[in-house]
């Protein structure tokens, strides 16, 4: 299963770069094929079977995103994902000193203030 779905992804990132044409029609045609083989490998336990992916149907190369030993860098939008979610460095906020804002520094609260947000936290009157 995990073999066809790869090989799969492997050809839908091509099929996303391509211009319309022959090559599209045959990337799309084994894309067809690999799902009807990882439906097969669903099914294969169940009936005591293996299901073997073809030669002609296992890329030379996979978008850099796999993260497979041959690999090409992928200028699809997943392969463009990828490069953002990767180049992304979260600010470090581990030094930040939170405070309350002044507005929420009230001296005195009304007793009817203080039921209405009781009755609205625990929603009983």
């Amino acid at each position: 299963m995990s073999t066809a779905s790869d090989n799969w992804l492997a050809y839908m990132d091509e099929f996303l770069t391509m211009r319309d044409g022959h090559e599209k029609t045959l990337t799309n045609a084994k894309m067809l094929r690999l799902i009807d083989l990882y439906y097969d490998a669903l099914d294969a336990p169940k009936k005591c079977r293996t299901v073997e992916i073809p030669n002609d149907l296992k890329p030379r190369l996979f978008p850099h995103y796999m993260g497979k030993p041959k690999s090409y860098k992928s200028t699809s939008i997943l392969g463009s994902i990828y490069d953002a979610v990767e180049e992304y460095q979260p600010e470090d906020t581990s030094d930040k000193v939170v405070e309350k804002l002044p507005c929420f520094d009230v001296e005195d609260l009304s007793e009817q203030c203080l039921k209405k947000w009781y009755e609205l936290s625990t929603g009983v009157k």
